[in-house]
């Protein structure tokens, strides 16, 4: 991990619980909006709460295929940012919006850059060490008190 102690909570780095934050904050509105839906919709709702749910609580047990996922979660949903950020650009540079508008698309912006920093960071080395956790040596070392996490070089 890293040394220094302000980029560590509870030996993860704050990289790793942000992410986890974020999957888990995604699912709350997708809750919500689902009690406003009836029929298919409201289980389309209730899925998609319950994968983003799914992939915060993977991500906790650190299971290696939770990444992947969320890697490609990350890039699709880049890609869908891509195209809105694009069309955001087009419609400012020729209608010319308002003030409003201007700090609508700031925001997005905003949140598109943090998921570009969200790719990136899910391929840190840091982050793969954290997915390379042995639950059985983990556990031992647990009850021995002789737990060690590994460094980065």
């Amino acid at each position: 991990m890293s040394r220094l102690s302000l980029t560590v909570l509870k030996h993860l780095p704050i990289g790793f619980w942000l992410i986890v934050a974020w999957c888990a904050l995604q699912g709350v509105p997708l809750f919500v909006v689902s009690t406003r839906l009836e029929g298919d919709a409201a289980g389309a709702a209730i899925l998609a709460s319950a994968v983003q749910l799914g992939m915060a609580a993977g991500m906790l047990l650190r299971l290696r295929w939770v990444r992947l996922l969320l890697i490609a979660y990350v890039a699709g949903s880049l890609f869908i940012g891509t195209v809105a950020v694009a069309i955001l650009a087009l419609l400012y540079t020729y209608v010319g919006l308002a003030q409003v508008e201007t700090l609508i698309a700031g925001m997005a912006l905003v949140y598109y850059a943090f998921m570009i920093w969200a790719f990136f960071y899910l391929f840190h080395p840091n982050l793969t060490d954290v997915f390379e956790w042995h639950w059985a040596q983990n556990h031992i070392d647990r009850h021995a008190g002789t737990a060690v996490l590994p460094q980065a070089a």
